[in-house]
């Protein structure tokens, strides 16, 4: 899964945001990345025509972390500019989904060493006040090279953590001219299914159904179980009735039905 920190306004940051001053100490502890052992990998590679940089694992808490950034494309940049959450049909999720697509790393073999990695966190650049900023010059101060991304805006850059839950002994590995291998997780893709079928809504047996498949570029199969019928009119007449928004406005109950209505199509 993909976890986006949230941006935190702190008294140094730009805004309008009322917080009390951040201490010194929840600074260094929060902020600030000062790992007991830094392993710096400095690679670029390509994934599904993606372009990704391993930058560095770093050691503390009792595991490894693996650090990657990756630029998102300009499909994907247009099309978060362009969404409403409240005005987002199915068709478009649908696209935005296939676009967005992110392969997990599951270990890193570096030599006969192997670090698993069973959970990540997926920075991004949006606020000039979050840790990403500070992770990522930790590592540039370290010697990381990504020119690559010289004249690329930040906004479209990420920065992802891969972590291990279970502790790790720390490894005295030496780089040198060690053969680094990548494992990625299984993953699947949405598509949208552009046949039209007739069937009968009353089912005595599954129906077997062939579709395109544009990944694997082939022919393949799935089944229909069986029809229910979902009272979406119903539902939308319900919300009124609906003890959690007896505190809503007429007006905003309206708002919230037609945006349900405009997603469902």
């Amino acid at each position: 899964m993909i976890e986006k920190e949230g941006s935190t306004c702190v008294s140094i940051s730009i805004g309008n945001c009322e917080e009390e001053p951040m201490k010194l100490k929840t600074f260094r502890n929060n902020y600030l990345l000062n790992p007991l052992q830094t392993i710096i990998i400095d690679r670029p590679f390509e994934l599904n025509g993606d372009k990704m940089h391993v930058l560095a694992l770093t050691y503390e808490d009792n595991s490894y972390s693996l650090w990657v950034m990756d630029c998102l494309s300009s499909a994907v940049v247009e099309i978060d500019q362009m969404l409403d959450p409240l005005n987002e049909t199915n068709r478009n999720r649908l696209k935005r989904i296939d676009t967005s697509g992110v392969r997990s790393i599951e270990s890193i073999e570096i030599g006969e060493s192997v670090f698993n990695f069973n959970g990540s966190i997926t920075e991004t650049f949006e606020n000039t006040g979050s840790r990403s900023f500070h992770n990522l010059q930790y590592f540039i101060e370290k010697g990381v090279e990504l020119h690559q991304w010289d004249n690329v805006h930040l906004e479209k850059m990420r920065l992802t953590r891969y972590k291990n839950s279970e502790s790790h002994p720390m490894s005295d590995i030496k780089l040198n001219d060690e053969v680094i291998k990548l494992n990625f997780g299984h993953y699947h893709k949405d598509a949208e299914v552009s046949y039209k079928y007739s069937v009968n809504f009353n089912l005595d047996k599954p129906v077997k159904f062939k579709y395109y498949n544009p990944f694997e570029k082939k022919d393949e199969y799935f089944y229909v179980h069986k029809f229910e019928i979902y009272d979406f009119e119903k539902h939308i007449e319900s919300i009124n009735n609906e003890e959690k928004f007896k505190n809503l406005s007429n007006e905003h109950l309206d708002r919230m039905k037609s945006s349900i209505i405009k997603y469902a199509e």
